[in-house]
């Protein structure tokens, strides 16, 4: 008899925030079991260490492509990197849902129905959020 593989369902804020159960979702996909990724947001204006790495030089030493970035640029960014750090911990299954940050639920009360759509086709035996 086989031992069942289990569904993870892992929920994050932002794409960042898979670090924190990085090495959880490695393990459990090193055995087998499937694991799929959520981040509601796409992380622009929250981690942003590259901006935030030239704001804290001096104005006359700071690289305006990277402070002139535009959303658009850096969403799709941080979007590939979640994606590579995904694939290192074997996980192919990553969604990025781009809710507008930050995230309320008044202005953006579609996302639950995403989320309980997201839940009902992974049907998970076990999920990991924030």
């Amino acid at each position: 008899m086989s031992e069942q593989k289990l569904r993870f369902l892992v929920v994050t804020a932002h794409p960042h925030d898979f670090t924190h159960a990085a090495a959880t979702c490695g393990i459990h996909t090193a055995r087998g079991d499937s694991v799929t990724v959520v981040s509601v947001g796409h992380g622009v204006y929250t981690h942003n260490e590259r901006s935030h790495g030239e704001l804290m030089k001096p104005p006359a030493q700071r690289d305006r492509s990277i402070l002139d970035e535009t959303a658009e640029d850096y969403s799709a960014v941080k979007s590939q990197e979640l994606r590579e750090a995904c694939r290192v911990f074997g996980i192919s299954d990553v969604r990025i849902l781009g809710v507008p940050e930050p995230f309320r639920l008044s202005k953006s009360p579609e996302t639950v129905e995403r989320l309980r759509d997201i839940i009902l086709e992974v049907r998970p035996h076990v999920m990991i959020a924030q």
